[in-house]
C-alpha cells in the first residue's frame, strides 16, 4: 500500500465558518472571498466596491460578504471572462449606475451569448474605476 505525505498546512485552506464563506484581507483594500472551492475577490476604493467575478456558487454570499468588511456600495463589476460559471450570477447584482466593465472580446461574447444571468459590460475601459 502507498502512503502520501499529510496535506501541507498552507494548502489545506481557509475554515468556512456557519456563513458559508471566509473574508481574507489580501492587504491595500483588496479582499478575497473563497467558500471552498470557488474563490474571487473585491477592492474597496474612495467610492465604492469593484468586484472581480461574480460566481453563482457564491451568489448568496457576495453581498453579505462585501458587508463583513465597508458599508460602501457596489460601483464596479469586473468579468474576467464570459464563463457563466465565473459571472453567472451578475445579474442579482445589476442595478442603475453599476458600471460592468470587460474585454472588448468578452463583451462581444456575452452579447452573442444573451444570457440574462450575464448582463452585458456597460465599459471596457478599466481607468473608469482608477482616480
Amino acid at each position: 500500500m502507498t502512503e502520501f505525505a499529510p496535506l501541507p498546512e498552507f494548502a489545506q485552506g481557509a475554515d468556512i465558518p456557519a456563513s458559508g464563506h471566509a473574508v481574507t484581507d489580501l492587504g491595500c483594500g483588496v479582499y478575497g472571498i473563497t467558500q471552498g472551492m470557488i474563490n474571487t475577490m473585491f477592492v474597496v476604493t474612495k467610492k465604492g466596491v469593484v468586484l472581480v467575478d461574480a460566481p453563482p456558487a457564491l451568489e448568496e454570499q457576495l453581498p453579505a460578504a462585501v458587508a463583513e468588511v465597508t458599508a460602501k456600495p457596489l460601483t464596479h463589476l469586473i468579468y474576467s471572462h464570459a464563463h457563466s460559471d465565473h459571472i453567472g450570477a451578475a445579474h442579482l447584482l445589476n442595478r442603475d449606475g453599476l458600471k460592468i466593465i470587460s474585454h472588448e472580446i468578452t463583451g462581444r461574447f456575452i452579447q452573442e451569448a444573451s444570457d440574462s444571468r450575464r448582463p452585458p459590460p456597460t465599459d471596457n475601459a478599466w481607468s473608469v474605476f482608477i482616480d
